[in-house]
């Protein structure tokens, strides 16, 4: 496997996993939304959703070390 299909792969994972993330928070958020504005409900599903995004943006940032790396084994 050559090193640039192999940043690819990496990328492309991380990506869905960031991307998970995101979906499952704005799924939270949504929920939170329905519901009334005294239900502990509503506060644990936007402190999820908050987890979730936290998560998104760690990945992307972990994916984009990961290429970086990569690159500079092959230079």
């Amino acid at each position: 496997m050559g090193v640039a299909l192999q940043c690819s792969v990496i990328r492309e994972e991380m990506a869905m996993d960031a991307n998970y993330c995101r979906e499952k928070a704005v799924l939270c958020s949504r929920l939170a939304e329905g519901l009334a504005l005294n239900n502990p409900g509503r506060f644990q599903l936007m402190d999820l959703a908050e987890d979730f995004q936290r998560r998104a943006e760690e990945l992307e940032i972990e994916a984009a070390r990961t290429v970086m790396q990569s690159l500079d084994n092959v230079a």
